[in-house]
């Protein structure tokens, strides 16, 4: 059994920046203080040099052979090498596959609560707006 993922490559996270930029938004410092008016004083007192790298500015500039790797021990910039996925009859499979879920979906507009968190399982018991 293959699980989704399982040919990624795995890459570190650092939360600060070691060495090369990658991103825009990378971290590279971090002022510890024990107010926030010495931090901003420190911030203040920190450079950093940047040497100009070449950019990526897209998909497929970034599949290129010849495109810098955002990660060095990548190699490329391919993060995920799965085998591609072949589609045989879709058609079939949706009328042989189990309806997972079948039921009227009531939503009152304006409620502070996003839809994103209700449980899809159990129905809204506020009554529909006519």
């Amino acid at each position: 059994m293959t699980f989704v993922g399982e040919w990624a490559a795995r890459v570190e996270d650092r939360r600060l920046l070691t060495g090369r930029g990658r991103f825009v938004d990378d971290l590279v410092a971090m002022v510890v203080a024990e107010s926030r008016y010495i931090a901003e004083d420190g911030c203040d007192l920190a450079e950093v040099d940047y040497d100009p790298l070449p950019a990526v500015t897209g998909y497929d500039a970034a599949l290129d052979s010849d495109a810098p790797a955002t990660c060095d021990e990548l190699g490329d910039n391919i993060l995920d090498a799965s085998p591609p996925i072949t589609l045989r009859d879709v058609g079939a499979a949706f009328t042989q596959a189990m309806p997972a879920w079948q039921s009227p979906w009531r939503h009152v507009h304006g409620l502070p609560a996003s839809d994103r968190y209700r449980d899809p399982r159990r129905r809204n018991r506020t009554p529909a707006l006519r």
